[in-house]
């Protein structure tokens, strides 16, 4: 499947980015200024809001209460530029891309 990418996190405040079809970590998305704090969730978003322009979009969460926004350069690339990195009050993501705050977490 052309395309197809798998996304992983873990306590070392990375995300890393697979091609599946290749089988090979395409890029690995990090703060180098240590920032972000434990990724705590991730999702994926094929199209966000009504706006063409706007599509395949990777967002997670972090411990230090940041949403951090990363956008697909082209469909059949599995490479991603930053869109932005917002202070917030998230600790998780549902599927269909609500957001929860958790004041516990």
């Amino acid at each position: 499947m052309p395309g197809a990418q798998f996304h992983y996190v873990g306590d070392d405040e990375k995300v890393y980015v697979w091609d599946v079809a290749k089988k090979k970590r395409t890029q690995l998305l990090d703060d180098h200024a240590h920032r972000w704090g434990q990724i705590t969730c991730l999702a994926w978003f094929d199209q966000i809001g009504h706006q063409e322009g706007v599509r395949n979009v990777l967002a997670f969460g972090s411990g230090r209460g940041l949403l951090v926004m990363y956008r697909q350069t082209r469909p059949e690339v599995c490479i991603f530029l930053k869109l932005c990195c917002i202070k917030s009050l998230m600790q998780s993501l549902e599927s269909d891309g609500r957001a929860l705050n958790n004041p516990c977490l």
